[in-house]
């Protein structure tokens, strides 16, 4: 197999051989595409950043001029937009009482407005597999198990 040609890896299966000077090129590959995605999620990070600070500025110009809105021929228009928002309860005490009215307002409600955060259900599942492997949540399907890699540097 051409390891030089990444294309030529589309087409191995289980039939095809490879030496570990080939797999050894395509790890180093691999880190190097990763150490790209890393420069690129800082430089994102660092252009959000400035664009956070100008948003900012406007957000101050728009208050103080009563504006609610701003166009600039050939750009675009700005809106002043509020968002109302809340957080989940944090104690027993608060989501007692939130299942509580959810509860009141009947089934459907409850069932609509009730739901289970996916990493909090994905952990439940964990725990529950590392008790009993033959483990599994009513309502919930058949886990998929998705392979990806892990990388550590070295």
């Amino acid at each position: 197999m051409n390891s030089s040609d990444l294309h030529e890896w589309d087409k191995f299966d289980e039939k095809s051989e490879i030496s570990t000077k080939e797999l050894d090129i395509l790890v180093s590959r691999y880190k190097e595409i990763r150490d790209e995605v890393d420069v690129a999620k800082k430089a994102k990070s660092k252009i959000e950043e400035r664009l956070k600070v100008v948003e900012n500025q406007l957000l101050k110009i728009l208050k103080f001029t009563k504006k609610t809105s701003y166009d600039v021929a050939g750009v675009g228009r700005i809106t002043l937009r509020n968002r109302t928002s809340v957080q989940t309860p944090k104690t027993p005490e608060d989501k007692k009482l939130m299942l509580q009215h959810f509860r009141d307002l009947g089934a459907d409600a409850y069932l609509t407005y009730v739901s289970v955060n996916s990493a909090t259900l994905n952990k439940y599942l964990k725990d529950g597999i590392e008790e009993d492997p033959l483990f599994q949540i009513p309502g919930v399907g058949d886990p998929v198990k998705t392979p990806n890699l892990s990388f550590t540097k070295r």
